[in-house]
């Protein structure tokens, strides 16, 4: 799996010093963003001549408008659920025909890729594939196609199972009483039902495709969490999301002596307080490996005229944390104030 930014935050006893923080790539509970990446057909195995369709628009948008789209992919054999690529397919940065997609015809921002994964990825027999993980570049490697997370995107393979796979990307926050639309498909006719805060909430029989539309009647702060079922003949499969009650942004001013970067605290080692200078923007989210990578109400930053700010609490001194910030919830980016980063595609 190719790590874009790679930075570490060591959390301990030290005075007010930036150290280093972590931008990792984040990888979705939901395994399929689908609105971004589509395959036809849906439902394929590894044998299976498939067509890879991009939107260029979706997820981080950065290669809207691009002249060359190119796919930097792998498989993933570990597990049904593995993050790891294997068999990788693509060299970054290089203009060489490698994974290179093609235009759809007569779209600007829509580009399709065709390939049979075990020919394609050179996977040996034996091996079992069990999903597609992949990211899109331009020609360069000067800017690249994710997911809304800026994470890797991952497409599942049948292996005769019902597969329950999201169709369409949910947000992380909404606001109160919005509408959001859930769909869902399977490999096969099942019965689903689909739960909120555990609780259920609608039920769709013998179909293999789920269409339901939500209203979010939470207060705001409150994180809402959804699971959906999908029953078959034989078995049952089930997703799990969530998203959060949008809040406004608080405006209080930082402690003394804060800096932009990070700020450790001498009487307490397990706090730290984090400060982005963001000019004209309105709001800022930080994510990370204290809360699970989920953009939360909880983990908000205050606003302090062009500074963002926030403090951390009842974290282990001597461990590291991984994070980075959501920005206007449009722009993941890693702390400017790093150390270190450790990409093998970026020379700087």
């Amino acid at each position: 799996m190719r790590v874009l930014l790679f930075l570490k935050e060591l959390i301990m006893h030290i005075t007010t010093k930036r150290l280093i923080l972590a931008f990792t790539v984040f990888v979705l509970t939901i395994t399929a963003v689908m609105a971004q990446v589509t395959v036809e057909p849906f439902c394929f195995d590894d044998q299976t001549e498939i067509t890879i369709y991009y939107d260029a628009t979706k997820g981080t948008s950065g290669l809207e408008g691009a002249s060359k789209v190119y796919m930097h992919s792998g498989v993933i054999t570990d597990s049904p659920t593995g993050t790891s690529w294997q068999y990788v397919i693509g060299d970054w940065g290089q203009d060489n025909g490698v994974g290179q997609m093609t235009k759809v015809m007569g779209e600007t921002d829509l580009w399709e890729i065709t390939l049979t994964p075990r020919e394609y990825y050179g996977v040996p027999t034996g091996t079992t594939i069990y999903r597609l993980g992949m990211v899109f570049r331009n020609a360069d490697g000067s800017k690249e196609g994710k997911n809304d997370a800026n994470g890797d995107i991952f497409v599942n393979l049948s292996d005769g199972s019902l597969s329950l796979q999201l169709m369409n990307t949910l947000p992380s926050l909404v606001n109160q009483n919005d509408v959001v639309s859930i769909e869902a498909v399977t490999c096969s006719d099942a019965d689903f039902v689909l739960f909120v805060n555990d609780v259920e909430e609608t039920t769709q029989s013998a179909t293999s495709t789920f269409s339901y539309n939500y209203t979010a009647v939470q207060n705001p702060g409150e994180t809402v969490q959804m699971r959906l079922e999908a029953t078959g003949t034989t078995e049952t499969d089930q997703l799990e999301f969530s998203f959060a009650i949008r809040t406004p942004t608080v405006v209080e001013t930082r402690p003394s002596g804060i800096i932009d970067g990070i700020n450790y605290d001498n009487a307490d080692p397990s706090k730290v307080t984090l400060s982005l200078w963001a000019p004209m923007k309105s709001s800022v989210y930080v994510v990370g490996d204290f809360n699970g990578w989920e953009v939360q109400p909880g983990y908000q930053l205050k606003k302090d005229g062009e500074h963002f700010w926030i403090e951390l609490n009842s974290l282990t001194p001597g461990q590291e944390y991984g994070y980075q910030y959501l920005v206007d919830e449009s722009l993941y980016i890693a702390d400017p104030y790093a150390d270190k980063i450790l990409d093998p595609d970026d020379r700087w």
